[in-house]
């Protein structure tokens, strides 16, 4: 039976904690375990945000960064889309250092017609909640035009969807 592409997805996002991790000596086996059981997709791109689970420590963003072949925080394009990974793995705002990437990447790919942004602790929640608008991320999404802020970290994604 021939493949259908329309339901054969280009690549996957994971909001995070791949693993249970917190504990540098377990955490190598169970990335090997995590590898074996993605093995049977392995033809399929993996893009992975860093979660609290994953990385936690210096040793354990090393160990992230070798089993994903990404660094913590990164960006890329599928068609007319452009993609930003974030990382607040360790902290439940987001770090001015992430911010700043985030302004830079933004601007550096201002022509895309549509952004993502990905982070896995949802530091976006309560501003939101509250309906502040004054708060960095968002100011940043308005100016360049981010259609979607994604995280994980609840155990269920949250998305914001936010119309310029």
């Amino acid at each position: 039976m021939a493949r259908d592409r329309r339901r054969t997805p280009a690549f996957v996002v994971a909001a995070g904690d791949l693993i249970q991790g917190l504990d540098d000596a377990t955490a190598p086996a169970q990335w090997r375990d995590l590898n074996r059981l993605l093995q049977p997709f392995a033809k399929l791109p993996l893009y992975v945000v860093p979660g609290n689970h994953d990385i936690w420590s210096q040793a354990s963003e090393a160990l992230f960064q070798r089993q994903t072949r990404r660094p913590p925080h990164y960006s890329f394009d599928y068609a007319d889309a452009h993609f930003t990974v974030l990382d607040n793995s360790r902290s439940d705002e987001l770090p001015a250092a992430e911010l700043s990437f985030l302004e830079d990447d933004l601007k550096a790919h201002a022509a895309q017609p549509l952004k993502f942004v990905f982070m896995h602790r949802p530091s976006w929640l309560i501003d939101v909640a509250v309906r502040n608008p004054n708060f960095a991320l968002h100011r940043l999404a308005r100016k360049y035009g981010v259609r979607y802020v994604i995280s994980g970290h609840l155990h269920a994604s949250c998305i914001l969807n936010w119309k310029a």
